[in-house]
């Protein structure tokens, strides 16, 4: 994979399934992760504590609700 130092990558969905695998293949590439999650806060928190390198963030956000939409769009 391609070297992706210094960039940020947003997944939605990053702490179940595919995002958990999308989120550990980028920060390999030496990305920061920022992943969302609906209710697995625990699973988030695991999954940003194995990720290789610094500056990952997880964040309780459900697309489907404008509020928590815009404080992800001004966090990130």
């Amino acid at each position: 994979m391609t070297t992706m130092q210094e960039k940020t990558v947003l997944v939605t969905g990053g702490a179940g399934g595919i995002g958990t695998a999308i989120c550990q293949r980028v920060a390999e590439s030496g990305a920061s992760v920022i992943l969302t999650y609906h209710n697995s806060k625990q699973s988030a928190e695991t999954l940003l504590a194995s990720l290789p390198g610094t500056g990952h963030l997880a964040l309780q956000t459900r697309v489907d609700e404008t509020p928590t939409v815009q404080e992800l769009a001004e966090r990130v």
